[in-house]
């Protein structure tokens, strides 16, 4: 399996590949290059004319769903979803000309063999890397030491069902918001969202689930002030708005959680 390294061209910039691409692409270096995933490079039409085929660094690893990217180290989660082999992460060093150079110690399990993991984001401080896990419905953390290499993964109960995509608040670095894909317990089928605070390595609850009374919310993005957060709705073709209060509470924007609506049709992730 490989990554592809996409580059801006045909005069644009990158910000706007970036916006294009979304959460598809969270891995940037030199602010020249993004690492994506062949999953994710499979639904980037109508973006792949603003970008050039760069590279390809080759690693084993099966069904390649997140990257996540911090000063000079890249984490790659691979799902394993319909594979023999077992999800994991994989760890590198990424290198003055963009290359991947395999990080030792960085190759850890998750909780089980086939978890079905969502999401792999290291936190604003550089020192924890969290990977959401939807069979299972963890939270696993792992502490990031000095040579990239990963600690022992703890796991912590997610509060609402199904964690999916996440986000650290820029303004309030510990302080996350996970997409909660099935809501909870008597939510009826409908989404939730969830705020936590991470502390030392250890997660605990802020508030939530709140539901957002739409269908699989799927990844979350939080302003740069840290006073919003928005996540996408594909089966209701929905966008759900947030408010973050003091002490990372949420709640929502609009009472039905509806605050914006794509086309008919489509599938905002």
């Amino acid at each position: 399996m490989c990554i592809k390294r996409v580059k801006a061209c045909n005069g644009e910039s990158l910000e706007s590949v970036k916006r294009g691409l979304g959460k598809i692409a969270q891995a940037l270096t030199h602010s020249t290059l993004h690492y994506v995933s062949p999953v994710a490079f499979e639904h980037t039409t109508p973006y792949r004319a603003k970008i050039s085929y760069f590279g390809v660094s080759i690693f084993t690893g099966q069904f390649h769903i997140s990257l996540s990217y911090h000063d000079g180290l890249l984490y790659v989660l691979n799902a394993a979803n319909g594979s023999s082999a077992s999800a994991n992460i994989a760890g590198f060093r990424v290198d003055d000309e963009g290359d991947l150079h395999p990080i030792k110690g960085a190759n850890v399990p998750l909780s089980t063999a086939h978890p079905n993991p969502a999401q792999v984001q290291i936190d604003p401080s550089g020192q924890w890397l969290l990977v959401t896990e939807k069979l299972t419905n963890l939270i696993d953390v792992y502490r990031i030491h000095g040579d990239g290499s990963l600690g022992v993964r703890t796991s912590f109960t997610s509060t609402g069902l199904y964690p999916f995509g996440m986000a650290f608040n820029p303004a309030h670095p510990q302080q996350f918001i996970v997409d909660d894909g099935f809501g909870f317990a008597g939510s009826k089928g409908t989404g939730a969202v969830t705020s936590y605070r991470l502390s030392h390595g250890s997660v605990s609850l802020i508030n939530g689930p709140l539901p957002d009374f739409q269908l699989a919310p799927c990844w979350m993005v939080i302003t740069h002030d840290g006073h919003f957060a928005y996540t996408s709705n594909p089966d209701s073709q929905a966008i759900s708005g947030l408010r973050i209060g003091a002490g990372g509470v949420i709640s929502l924007l609009n009472a039905n959680g509806l605050t914006a609506s794509t086309p008919p049709h489509t599938f905002p992730l």
